[in-house]
C-alpha cells in the first residue's frame, strides 16, 4: 500500500480520503458499510475515528457525536466494551437501528491488503495502540494522524519506522517541528483557514516534497462556518465552480483530499 503513496507523489496523482467513510440513509458512519461504500465510490484511504473503552478495547467512533448517533450523551470513551455494545447505532435520519458500534478488529480485519487506513483521533492512547496494531501485520497500510505533541513524539520516534505518521499542523511552528521528527513521516495534514496561511508558503511545500512526503487537504464541511482548506471546499466544488474548491487544492499541490464525497471528487480527478 506504501507504493500507493509513492506513485502519487512521482505521478502527481491525488488520493482520495473518505471521512469516515461515505454514510447516508441507513449506511452509518464509521462502520464497514460506510467504508464498503467509500471504495466503491473511488476512495484510496479510509479515514476513522478510534476511541479506547474504559477496558481497553478499541472501538470506531467520533466523540461528541454520542446524541446523534446513539441518543445519549455519554460520552462512550467513558464507558466499557460491554456498554459500548449495548447501544444501537441510529441512522442518518435519527432511525435507531440494529447496527453496533464497529470494533476497530473488526475494521482491520475486513480491509486488510484493499486500502490504506487513516486512524484518527487516537493520539491520546498511541502508546497502548500500537502493540494491538502489531497483531494485525498492516504496518504498510496504516497511517497514524497526531498533533506531534512530546508524548506523541516520544511514542512515535521510540517504534522508529514500523508505522507511517501524518502531523496534523496548523500553525508554521507545527510545520517547524514536524521536519526534524525522526520517525516514519509521510507527510503532513496542513488545516488553514485562509488562503494567505503561513502553512502555504512555497517553501513549506517544496520542502515537503522534496523529502517525498504528502500534503493533506481537508475539502469537507463540518459546519457553515469552519474552514479547514481556506474555504475551498465540497459546497463550492458541488455548488459552485470545482475548479474553486477541489481544483484550486489539486493545483497548490497537495496530493490527497479528504472529502466527504468521493464519488464526484473521484469524477472530477478523472475528467
Amino acid at each position: 500500500m506504501i507504493a500507493k503513496i509513492k506513485v502519487a507523489r512521482e505521478k502527481k496523482n491525488v488520493l482520495i480520503a473518505s471521512h469516515r467513510g461515505c454514510s447516508g440513509g441507513n449506511v452509518i458512519q464509521n462502520t464497514i458499510p460506510a467504508f464498503e461504500n467509500a471504495l466503491l465510490q473511488g476512495a484510496d484511504i479510509l479515514e476513522m475515528d478510534v476511541i479506547r473503552s474504559t477496558d481497553g478495547k478499541y472501538f470506531l467512533f467520533h466523540t461528541d457525536q454520542e446524541p446523534a448517533l446513539l441518543g445519549t450523551s455519554q460520552r462512550l470513551n467513558t464507558l466499557d466494551s460491554g456498554q459500548i455494545l449495548s447501544f444501537s447505532l441510529h441512522n442518518c435520519i435519527h432511525y435507531p437501528t440494529r447496527q453496533k458500534v464497529n470494533r476497530l478488529d473488526d475494521i482491520l480485519e475486513q480491509f486488510k491488503g484493499r486500502c490504506l487506513i487513516n486512524i484518527d483521533r487516537s493520539w491520546g492512547f498511541f502508546e497502548e495502540l500500537i502493540p494491538h496494531l502489531d497483531r494485525f501485520q498492516m504496518q504498510d497500510q496504516i497511517i497514524l494522524k497526531g498533533h506531534s505533541s512530546p508524548k506523541e513524539t516520544e511514542v512515535m520516534q521510540s517504534i522508529g519506522s514500523k508505522y507511517m505518521y501524518m502531523p496534523i499542523v496548523s500553525r508554521q511552528e507545527d510545520v517547524d517541528r514536524a521536519f526534524p521528527l525522526n520517525c516514519r513521516v509521510i507527510g503532513m495534514e496542513m488545516v488553514f483557514q485562509e488562503e494567505n496561511s503561513s502553512l502555504l508558503q512555497e517553501a513549506n511545500i517544496r520542502k515537503a516534497h522534496d523529502r517525498g512526503w504528502i500534503l493533506w487537504a481537508n475539502s469537507i464541511n463540518l459546519d457553515d462556518t469552519q474552514k479547514l482548506g481556506g474555504g475551498h471546499d465540497d459546497r463550492i466544488s458541488m455548488f459552485q465552480d470545482p475548479e474553486d474548491g477541489w481544483g484550486w487544492l489539486v493545483r497548490y499541490g497537495f496530493d490527497v483530499i479528504q472529502t466527504d464525497w468521493p464519488m464526484l471528487l473521484s469524477c472530477y480527478l478523472r475528467k
